[in-house]
């Protein structure tokens, strides 16, 4: 099972080309959500209960969130978020014979 440090390595570099700063990345629990970013601690946390493609997403989408305005998702995060998210979904569409 790869670990979600790992994967948040494996993601910083194949979308964002290793220029995300490192960021710790917790499993806990937390009743606001699936997951959130703390810039000031440079932390990700990951609720306990995903695993797979649940757990990818979420940390992919708190990774867009690294170095954007608070918790916002506007233009910066979601330009941020945009090629990661095509890219994953292309990887997960099945193929075309």
């Amino acid at each position: 099972m790869t670990t979600p440090s790992c994967l948040f390595d494996e993601f910083n570099m194949r979308y964002w080309h290793g220029r995300l700063p490192r960021y710790h990345v917790l499993r806990g629990h937390h009743d606001g959500g699936l997951g959130w970013c703390v810039d000031a601690t440079r932390t990700i946390m990951l609720d306990h209960t995903l695993t797979g493609e649940a757990l990818e997403l979420v940390l992919l989408h708190e990774m867009a969130h690294i170095g954007s305005a608070a918790a916002a998702h506007g233009p910066q995060f979601r330009r941020k978020l945009r090629s990661p998210a095509s890219t994953w979904r292309s990887r997960s569409a099945p193929r075309r014979p």
